[in-house]
Protein backbone atom coordinates (compact mmCIF):
# COMPACT_ATOMS: atom_id res chain seq x y z
CA UNK A 1 0.00 0.00 0.00
CA UNK A 2 1.36 3.44 -1.01
CA UNK A 3 -0.42 6.55 0.29
CA UNK A 4 -3.54 4.48 0.93
CA UNK A 5 -3.61 3.35 -2.72
CA UNK A 6 -3.35 -0.34 -3.55
CA UNK A 7 -1.52 -1.35 -6.70
CA UNK A 8 -3.71 -3.73 -8.73
CA UNK A 9 -2.72 -7.10 -7.20
CA UNK A 10 -4.24 -9.21 -9.94
CA UNK A 11 -7.42 -11.26 -10.12
CA UNK A 12 -6.01 -14.35 -8.41
CA UNK A 13 -4.90 -12.33 -5.41
CA UNK A 14 -8.27 -10.57 -5.17
CA UNK A 15 -10.09 -13.91 -5.34
CA UNK A 16 -7.85 -15.15 -2.51
CA UNK A 17 -8.61 -12.08 -0.40
CA UNK A 18 -12.33 -12.63 -0.93
CA UNK A 19 -11.98 -16.29 0.05
CA UNK A 20 -10.48 -15.19 3.36
CA UNK A 21 -13.67 -13.19 3.90
CA UNK A 22 -15.77 -16.31 3.25
CA UNK A 23 -16.75 -15.21 -0.26
CA UNK A 24 -16.31 -16.99 -3.58
CA UNK A 25 -15.81 -14.95 -6.74
CA UNK A 26 -18.18 -16.21 -9.43
CA UNK A 27 -17.49 -13.61 -12.09
CA UNK A 28 -16.37 -10.04 -12.41
CA UNK A 29 -16.51 -7.07 -14.76
CA UNK A 30 -13.53 -4.71 -14.94
CA UNK A 31 -14.30 -1.00 -15.14
CA UNK A 32 -10.65 -0.12 -15.61
CA UNK A 33 -7.46 -1.19 -13.87
CA UNK A 34 -8.61 0.41 -10.61
CA UNK A 35 -12.17 -0.91 -10.29
CA UNK A 36 -13.77 -4.32 -10.55
CA UNK A 37 -17.46 -5.19 -10.24
CA UNK A 38 -18.07 -8.49 -8.47
CA UNK A 39 -20.60 -11.31 -8.43
CA UNK A 40 -20.06 -13.23 -5.19
CA UNK A 41 -21.39 -16.19 -3.18
CA UNK A 42 -21.13 -16.27 0.60
CA UNK A 43 -20.68 -19.31 2.88
CA UNK A 44 -24.46 -19.78 3.00
CA UNK A 45 -24.57 -19.96 -0.83
CA UNK A 46 -26.28 -16.58 -1.10
CA UNK A 47 -25.41 -14.35 -4.06
CA UNK A 48 -24.36 -10.78 -3.47
CA UNK A 49 -22.80 -8.02 -5.51
CA UNK A 50 -19.63 -6.18 -4.68
CA UNK A 51 -16.84 -3.97 -5.92
CA UNK A 52 -13.08 -3.77 -5.59
CA UNK A 53 -11.51 -0.32 -5.64
CA UNK A 54 -7.78 0.34 -5.82
CA UNK A 55 -8.28 3.11 -3.24
CA UNK A 56 -9.69 1.83 0.08
CA UNK A 57 -10.81 5.38 0.89
CA UNK A 58 -12.94 5.33 -2.25
CA UNK A 59 -14.42 1.98 -1.24
CA UNK A 60 -15.36 3.44 2.13
CA UNK A 61 -16.95 6.45 0.43
CA UNK A 62 -19.05 4.28 -1.87
CA UNK A 63 -20.18 2.11 1.04
CA UNK A 64 -21.12 5.17 3.08
CA UNK A 65 -23.30 6.39 0.21
CA UNK A 66 -24.92 2.97 -0.33
CA UNK A 67 -27.46 1.99 2.34
CA UNK A 68 -27.20 -1.69 3.21
CA UNK A 69 -23.60 -2.09 2.06
CA UNK A 70 -20.31 -2.17 3.93
CA UNK A 71 -16.65 -1.69 3.11
CA UNK A 72 -13.98 -4.23 4.03
CA UNK A 73 -10.64 -2.77 3.05
CA UNK A 74 -10.77 -2.19 -0.72
CA UNK A 75 -14.00 -4.18 -1.12
CA UNK A 76 -17.58 -2.90 -1.06
CA UNK A 77 -20.11 -5.66 -0.28
CA UNK A 78 -23.65 -5.02 -1.52
CA UNK A 79 -26.14 -7.72 -0.46
CA UNK A 80 -29.88 -7.77 -1.23
CA UNK A 81 -29.62 -5.34 -4.14
CA UNK A 82 -27.98 -2.48 -2.23
CA UNK A 83 -26.88 0.08 -4.85
CA UNK A 84 -26.50 3.85 -4.61
CA UNK A 85 -26.92 4.30 -8.39
CA UNK A 86 -29.85 1.86 -8.75
CA UNK A 87 -32.02 2.48 -5.67
CA UNK A 88 -35.05 0.95 -7.38
CA UNK A 89 -33.53 -2.52 -6.99
CA UNK A 90 -34.03 -2.58 -3.21
CA UNK A 91 -37.54 -1.18 -3.57
CA UNK A 92 -38.50 -3.75 -6.21
CA UNK A 93 -37.23 -6.58 -4.07
CA UNK A 94 -39.81 -5.63 -1.47
CA UNK A 95 -42.52 -6.65 -3.92
CA UNK A 96 -43.98 -10.11 -3.15
CA UNK A 97 -42.34 -12.78 -5.29
CA UNK A 98 -39.62 -10.56 -6.77
CA UNK A 99 -36.26 -12.29 -7.24
CA UNK A 100 -32.91 -10.74 -8.10
CA UNK A 101 -31.40 -12.68 -11.02
CA UNK A 102 -28.36 -10.56 -11.75
CA UNK A 103 -26.76 -7.45 -10.31
CA UNK A 104 -23.86 -5.58 -11.86
CA UNK A 105 -23.24 -2.87 -9.24
CA UNK A 106 -24.04 0.68 -10.29
CA UNK A 107 -24.67 -0.50 -13.85
CA UNK A 108 -27.73 -2.76 -14.15
CA UNK A 109 -29.86 -5.35 -12.41
CA UNK A 110 -32.39 -7.93 -13.63
CA UNK A 111 -35.30 -9.16 -11.53
CA UNK A 112 -37.95 -11.80 -12.09
CA UNK A 113 -41.36 -10.64 -10.94
CA UNK A 114 -43.98 -12.83 -9.30
CA UNK A 115 -45.96 -13.06 -12.56
CA UNK A 116 -42.91 -14.34 -14.47
CA UNK A 117 -42.09 -11.07 -16.19
CA UNK A 118 -38.61 -9.56 -16.09
CA UNK A 119 -37.53 -6.08 -15.04
CA UNK A 120 -34.24 -4.47 -15.99
CA UNK A 121 -33.04 -1.50 -13.96
CA UNK A 122 -30.24 0.70 -15.26
CA UNK A 123 -28.66 4.05 -14.47
CA UNK A 124 -30.91 7.00 -15.41
CA UNK A 125 -28.57 8.07 -18.22
CA UNK A 126 -28.92 4.60 -19.77
CA UNK A 127 -32.69 4.32 -19.48
CA UNK A 128 -33.69 5.95 -22.78
CA UNK A 129 -31.32 3.69 -24.71
CA UNK A 130 -32.79 0.64 -22.92
CA UNK A 131 -36.33 1.72 -23.77
CA UNK A 132 -35.44 2.32 -27.42
CA UNK A 133 -33.71 -1.02 -27.92
CA UNK A 134 -36.38 -3.00 -26.06
CA UNK A 135 -39.22 -1.42 -28.03
CA UNK A 136 -37.32 -1.90 -31.29
CA UNK A 137 -36.85 -5.58 -30.45
CA UNK A 138 -40.56 -5.88 -29.63
CA UNK A 139 -41.44 -4.46 -33.07
CA UNK A 140 -39.39 -7.00 -35.02
CA UNK A 141 -41.29 -9.69 -36.97
CA UNK A 142 -39.66 -12.34 -34.78
CA UNK A 143 -40.42 -13.95 -31.43
CA UNK A 144 -39.14 -11.32 -28.97
CA UNK A 145 -40.32 -10.18 -25.52
CA UNK A 146 -43.29 -7.82 -25.31
CA UNK A 147 -42.77 -4.60 -23.37
CA UNK A 148 -45.12 -4.39 -20.38
CA UNK A 149 -43.93 -1.11 -18.93
CA UNK A 150 -41.19 1.49 -18.80
CA UNK A 151 -40.71 3.64 -15.68
CA UNK A 152 -38.50 6.70 -16.02
CA UNK A 153 -38.43 7.36 -12.27
CA UNK A 154 -37.12 3.86 -11.62
CA UNK A 155 -35.05 3.77 -14.82
CA UNK A 156 -36.64 0.37 -15.44
CA UNK A 157 -38.20 -1.59 -18.28
CA UNK A 158 -40.40 -4.65 -17.74
CA UNK A 159 -40.95 -7.29 -20.41
CA UNK A 160 -43.06 -10.42 -20.62
CA UNK A 161 -41.40 -13.79 -20.43
CA UNK A 162 -40.80 -15.29 -23.86
CA UNK A 163 -42.12 -18.87 -23.95
CA UNK A 164 -39.55 -21.60 -24.34
CA UNK A 165 -36.36 -23.07 -22.93
CA UNK A 166 -32.93 -21.58 -23.36
CA UNK A 167 -30.90 -23.27 -26.08
CA UNK A 168 -28.23 -23.88 -23.43
CA UNK A 169 -30.61 -26.29 -21.67
CA UNK A 170 -31.23 -28.21 -24.91
CA UNK A 171 -27.68 -28.73 -26.11
CA UNK A 172 -27.67 -32.34 -24.87
CA UNK A 173 -31.28 -32.98 -25.81
CA UNK A 174 -32.12 -35.29 -28.76
CA UNK A 175 -33.72 -32.23 -30.39
CA UNK A 176 -30.55 -30.12 -30.06
CA UNK A 177 -29.69 -30.19 -33.76
CA UNK A 178 -33.19 -29.14 -34.79
CA UNK A 179 -33.15 -26.38 -32.16
CA UNK A 180 -29.89 -25.13 -33.66
CA UNK A 181 -31.35 -25.23 -37.18
CA UNK A 182 -34.33 -23.21 -35.92
CA UNK A 183 -31.88 -20.75 -34.38
CA UNK A 184 -30.10 -20.39 -37.70
CA UNK A 185 -33.40 -19.69 -39.47
CA UNK A 186 -34.43 -17.06 -36.95
CA UNK A 187 -31.04 -15.36 -37.07
CA UNK A 188 -31.19 -15.28 -40.87
CA UNK A 189 -34.66 -13.71 -40.65
CA UNK A 190 -33.27 -10.96 -38.39
CA UNK A 191 -30.42 -10.28 -40.79
CA UNK A 192 -32.74 -10.10 -43.81
CA UNK A 193 -34.60 -7.14 -42.32
CA UNK A 194 -33.84 -3.78 -43.89
CA UNK A 195 -32.43 -1.57 -41.09
CA UNK A 196 -33.78 1.66 -42.56
CA UNK A 197 -37.32 0.35 -42.99
CA UNK A 198 -37.39 -1.53 -39.70
CA UNK A 199 -36.21 1.44 -37.65
CA UNK A 200 -38.26 4.10 -39.46
CA UNK A 201 -39.68 6.52 -36.89
CA UNK A 202 -37.47 5.08 -34.15
CA UNK A 203 -34.07 5.88 -32.75
CA UNK A 204 -31.69 4.12 -35.12
CA UNK A 205 -29.22 1.64 -33.57
CA UNK A 206 -25.57 2.62 -33.65
CA UNK A 207 -23.28 1.26 -36.34
CA UNK A 208 -20.83 -1.40 -35.22
CA UNK A 209 -18.25 -2.10 -37.89
CA UNK A 210 -15.18 -4.27 -38.03
CA UNK A 211 -12.95 -1.65 -36.42
CA UNK A 212 -15.41 -1.32 -33.52
CA UNK A 213 -15.40 -5.07 -32.94
CA UNK A 214 -11.62 -5.14 -33.03
CA UNK A 215 -11.58 -2.31 -30.48
CA UNK A 216 -13.95 -4.19 -28.14
CA UNK A 217 -11.77 -7.29 -28.34
CA UNK A 218 -8.56 -5.34 -27.73
CA UNK A 219 -10.18 -3.55 -24.78
CA UNK A 220 -11.05 -6.85 -23.07
CA UNK A 221 -7.58 -8.23 -23.73
CA UNK A 222 -5.94 -5.15 -22.19
CA UNK A 223 -8.10 -5.47 -19.09
CA UNK A 224 -7.25 -9.16 -18.74
CA UNK A 225 -3.58 -8.18 -18.90
CA UNK A 226 -4.10 -5.42 -16.32
CA UNK A 227 -5.47 -7.97 -13.84
CA UNK A 228 -3.02 -10.72 -14.84
CA UNK A 229 -6.13 -12.82 -15.33
CA UNK A 230 -5.12 -16.33 -16.46
CA UNK A 231 -6.69 -17.19 -19.80
CA UNK A 232 -8.91 -20.29 -19.81
CA UNK A 233 -7.26 -23.47 -21.03
CA UNK A 234 -9.41 -24.05 -24.09
CA UNK A 235 -8.51 -26.78 -26.55
CA UNK A 236 -6.75 -25.68 -29.78
CA UNK A 237 -9.04 -24.42 -32.53
CA UNK A 238 -9.00 -25.36 -36.19
CA UNK A 239 -9.28 -21.98 -37.83
CA UNK A 240 -10.38 -22.29 -41.47
CA UNK A 241 -8.80 -20.08 -44.06
CA UNK A 242 -10.55 -16.81 -44.80
CA UNK A 243 -10.28 -13.07 -44.85
CA UNK A 244 -11.59 -10.39 -42.54
CA UNK A 245 -12.75 -7.26 -44.30
CA UNK A 246 -15.71 -4.94 -44.33
CA UNK A 247 -18.64 -6.55 -46.18
CA UNK A 248 -19.37 -5.35 -49.68
CA UNK A 249 -23.06 -6.16 -49.29
CA UNK A 250 -25.48 -4.12 -47.21
CA UNK A 251 -25.17 -4.15 -43.44
CA UNK A 252 -27.91 -5.67 -41.30
CA UNK A 253 -29.54 -5.39 -37.92
CA UNK A 254 -27.39 -7.51 -35.63
CA UNK A 255 -27.99 -8.70 -32.08
CA UNK A 256 -24.31 -8.20 -31.14
CA UNK A 257 -24.50 -10.36 -28.00
CA UNK A 258 -25.85 -13.58 -29.42
CA UNK A 259 -25.19 -16.79 -27.53
CA UNK A 260 -27.15 -19.88 -26.52
CA UNK A 261 -28.46 -18.21 -23.36
CA UNK A 262 -30.18 -15.51 -25.45
CA UNK A 263 -32.10 -18.01 -27.59
CA UNK A 264 -35.36 -19.61 -26.47
CA UNK A 265 -36.91 -22.61 -28.21
CA UNK A 266 -40.68 -22.95 -27.76
CA UNK A 267 -42.82 -26.10 -27.73
CA UNK A 268 -43.20 -25.89 -31.52
CA UNK A 269 -39.45 -25.90 -32.07
CA UNK A 270 -39.34 -22.24 -33.04
CA UNK A 271 -36.53 -19.96 -31.89
CA UNK A 272 -37.00 -16.58 -30.23
CA UNK A 273 -34.39 -14.02 -29.22
CA UNK A 274 -34.04 -11.95 -26.05
CA UNK A 275 -31.78 -9.21 -24.64
CA UNK A 276 -31.30 -6.82 -27.54
CA UNK A 277 -29.48 -4.26 -25.38
CA UNK A 278 -26.56 -4.11 -27.83
CA UNK A 279 -28.55 -4.22 -31.08
CA UNK A 280 -26.64 -2.45 -33.82
CA UNK A 281 -26.20 -2.17 -37.57
CA UNK A 282 -23.26 -4.26 -38.68
CA UNK A 283 -21.95 -7.34 -40.41
CA UNK A 284 -24.21 -10.38 -39.89
CA UNK A 285 -21.06 -12.54 -39.80
CA UNK A 286 -20.41 -11.12 -36.31
CA UNK A 287 -23.60 -12.66 -34.85
CA UNK A 288 -23.04 -16.00 -36.52
CA UNK A 289 -19.40 -16.15 -35.38
CA UNK A 290 -20.34 -15.21 -31.82
CA UNK A 291 -22.88 -18.02 -31.62
CA UNK A 292 -20.42 -20.55 -33.08
CA UNK A 293 -17.72 -19.46 -30.62
CA UNK A 294 -20.12 -20.00 -27.72
CA UNK A 295 -21.01 -23.50 -28.93
CA UNK A 296 -17.29 -24.26 -29.00
CA UNK A 297 -17.04 -22.81 -25.51
CA UNK A 298 -19.74 -25.15 -24.21
CA UNK A 299 -17.59 -28.08 -25.33
CA UNK A 300 -14.60 -26.59 -23.49
CA UNK A 301 -16.76 -26.30 -20.39
CA UNK A 302 -17.89 -29.92 -20.64
CA UNK A 303 -21.51 -29.04 -21.40
CA UNK A 304 -21.39 -30.88 -24.74
CA UNK A 305 -18.89 -33.31 -26.19
CA UNK A 306 -18.69 -32.23 -29.81
CA UNK A 307 -19.91 -28.83 -31.01
CA UNK A 308 -19.42 -29.53 -34.71
CA UNK A 309 -22.83 -31.14 -35.44
CA UNK A 310 -24.61 -28.27 -33.68
CA UNK A 311 -22.55 -25.65 -35.52
CA UNK A 312 -23.34 -27.36 -38.80
CA UNK A 313 -27.05 -27.36 -37.87
CA UNK A 314 -26.94 -23.60 -37.22
CA UNK A 315 -25.29 -23.06 -40.61
CA UNK A 316 -27.81 -25.33 -42.33
CA UNK A 317 -30.65 -23.29 -40.86
CA UNK A 318 -29.00 -19.96 -41.66
CA UNK A 319 -27.65 -20.83 -45.15
CA UNK A 320 -24.93 -18.16 -45.26
CA UNK A 321 -23.81 -16.81 -48.61
CA UNK A 322 -20.31 -17.64 -49.90
CA UNK A 323 -19.22 -14.07 -49.11
CA UNK A 324 -20.43 -14.32 -45.52
CA UNK A 325 -18.74 -17.71 -45.11
CA UNK A 326 -15.50 -16.08 -46.23
CA UNK A 327 -15.77 -13.47 -43.47
CA UNK A 328 -16.77 -15.95 -40.75
CA UNK A 329 -13.27 -17.21 -39.83
CA UNK A 330 -11.97 -13.72 -39.11
CA UNK A 331 -14.93 -12.81 -36.92
CA UNK A 332 -14.68 -16.21 -35.24
CA UNK A 333 -11.05 -15.50 -34.34
CA UNK A 334 -12.10 -12.17 -32.81
CA UNK A 335 -14.94 -13.81 -30.87
CA UNK A 336 -12.61 -16.47 -29.49
CA UNK A 337 -10.07 -13.84 -28.40
CA UNK A 338 -12.78 -11.79 -26.70
CA UNK A 339 -14.26 -14.80 -24.90
CA UNK A 340 -10.79 -15.82 -23.72
CA UNK A 341 -10.49 -12.42 -22.01
CA UNK A 342 -14.09 -12.28 -20.74
CA UNK A 343 -13.90 -15.73 -19.18
CA UNK A 344 -10.57 -14.92 -17.60
CA UNK A 345 -12.69 -12.83 -15.20
CA UNK A 346 -14.89 -15.85 -14.35
CA UNK A 347 -12.92 -18.15 -12.06
CA UNK A 348 -15.97 -20.37 -11.65
CA UNK A 349 -16.09 -21.01 -15.39
CA UNK A 350 -18.75 -23.68 -15.86
CA UNK A 351 -20.92 -22.37 -13.01
CA UNK A 352 -21.47 -19.16 -14.95
CA UNK A 353 -22.47 -20.25 -18.41
CA UNK A 354 -24.35 -17.20 -19.62
CA UNK A 355 -22.16 -14.15 -20.45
Amino acid sequence: MINNVLINPGLASLAGDLAELGLRLVRSWPRGADRLLLDLVDHDHRRLAGQWLATPRRAAGIAAATPGSRAVGPFVLQPAGADRRLPAVVRRLQWPGATLLGHRPERRAVLREADGSFTKIVRPDRWRRLVDTTRLAESLPLATPAVLGADRAEASVTTAALPGRALTELLNDPAAAEACRATGRTLAALHRLDPATTTAGRAAPAAHDLSAERAVTAHWQRLADDYAAPRPDWRPRRLPRGTLAEPTTRLALIHRDLHDGQILINDHGEAGLIDFDLIAVGDPALDLANLIAHLELRADQGVIIDPEPLIEAVLNGYRPSPALRTRLPGYLALARDRLDAVYAFRPSGVSSLVP
